[in-house]
């Protein structure tokens, strides 16, 4: 993906296949709709509304023009275009806390962490040993 910088802000291509030519990403956590071509030429791109919240984090509708719609999280997009997939066995983390925040500065990939005391009920579970509903040894 080639990256192109206007005024301090670096946009790339939006990495879902079916939308990379009709969406471009911002590292400062915007989404812009380009224009290829039309009858009139080129039009300069514009910005594309974030939706309503998906349990709190920011939305885009974003559609390809042959009527396939597809809601989409804001930071996923940014995290996915700029860090690259997400690696198995981490999230998606918003270091300041604020999860409507999307710049790329306040998003990483983090482990996930299990307690202690499910991977310790999990192995009960093999052993065949019974466990009660809080994950203690009868």
């Amino acid at each position: 993906m080639r990256a192109r910088t206007y005024s301090e802000e670096r946009w790339t291509a939006a990495p879902l296949t079916l939308y990379r030519l009709w969406y471009e990403v911002s590292d400062q956590g915007r989404v812009r709709r380009v224009h290829r071509g039309s009858k009139r030429g080129v039009r300069p791109a514009r910005r594309v509304l974030v939706g309503s919240p998906l349990h709190g984090y920011p939305t885009v509708t974003l559609c390809n023009g042959r009527s396939r719609n597809r809601r989409v999280r804001v930071d996923m997009l940014v995290a996915f275009a700029f860090i690259g997939a997400q690696p198995v066995g981490t999230k998606l983390v918003h270091r300041s806390g604020d999860i409507a925040n999307c710049a790329l500065d306040d998003l990483s990939y983090e482990a996930i962490t299990i307690p202690r005391r499910v991977l310790h009920s999990a192995r009960l579970k093999r052993e065949g040993r019974m466990i009660d509903k809080h994950g203690y040894v009868k």
